[in-house]
């Protein structure tokens, strides 16, 4: 990780910077302390304070988009509370490449999401059966913090999303360029809800074809096409996951107000996919 070909500042005062993450770098440097966004800009402006206290929000190591970090204690805390409260003085939101042409113009997913206690670490949509899932599966874990994280109660997920186009890849495969705004702050909430509608994100190593958790985000296939009937064809999601293009999710907007003037701040980055 390197500031000339990681670090893109996009705005920068006493109080904050926000910079533009690119895909493939962690935001920042986990219990292994591996290298991060969050060290690059540590490093590079000089700050005398630890690593951890920069951290606002995060993103996915595969997401691209905007970042801002804290470079003080009272920006952090008051950044913090305006990001846990959603109360309006947060806004995200993301444009993602998904498999097939969506049918819709724009919509709402409302899920609850869980942990999936299957295909741990991931995520999936609760449902009805879940506590019979969770309750057969509980005596598989014997760390008892990641138990507590597997019975932690569903969350209730929001994000609503708007087709800005629908275009083609290579060979004429079918995709729809969306925009999504999370109101939630779930875990892999864009990826898992996308996934649910039958149409997962490009590059979704994860909850797309081929993926490490569950594609059916805990439905069967025969429930998912009853529900939507217009999903994208398994072997196109297959097609789709053959080119290994990089996650196609981006981070374009985060509006906020600053944590010491009030004033409004919208920063953005375009997406490169």
């Amino acid at each position: 990780v390197n500031a000339r070909q990681h670090l893109h500042v996009l705005y920068r005062d006493e109080c904050i910077v926000a910079v533009h993450k690119p895909s493939g770098i962690l935001c920042v440097p986990g219990p292994r302390r591996n290298p991060s966004l969050a060290n690059l800009v540590h490093s590079t402006f000089n700050l005398d304070y630890e690593v951890d206290k920069m951290v606002v929000h995060r993103l996915d190591m595969d997401t691209s988009g905007v970042v801002i970090y804290a470079l003080n204690e009272d920006t952090l805390r008051q950044l913090h509370r305006d990001f846990r409260e959603r109360d309006g003085r947060v806004k995200k939101t993301y444009e993602a490449l998904v498999c097939g042409h969506v049918p819709v113009a724009e919509g709402e997913i409302d899920m609850p999401l869980e942990r999936d206690p299957t295909r741990p670490p991931f995520m999936r949509v609760a449902t009805a059966g879940s506590k019979t899932s969770l309750d057969a599966m509980g005596a598989r874990f014997s760390h008892e913090g990641f138990r507590k994280k597997i019975e932690q109660a569903p969350k209730a997920s929001l994000t609503t999303f708007r087709v800005l186009s629908w275009e083609y890849l290579k060979q004429g495969l079918p995709v729809t360029r969306v925009e999504l705004t999370p109101h939630t702050g779930r875990t892999h909430q864009l990826r898992v809800h996308c996934a649910f509608l039958g149409h997962p994100i490009v590059g979704d190593d994860i909850y797309g074809y081929g993926g490490e958790g569950d594609m059916h985000v805990g439905f069967s296939e025969s429930t998912m096409k009853q529900a939507f009937p217009s999903k994208a064809p398994l072997p196109l999601q297959k097609d789709i996951a053959c080119l290994e293009m990089s996650l196609c999710l981006h981070a374009k907007q985060l509006c906020f107000y600053h944590p010491q003037s009030n004033a409004p701040i919208i920063v953005s980055a375009d997406a490169n996919f």
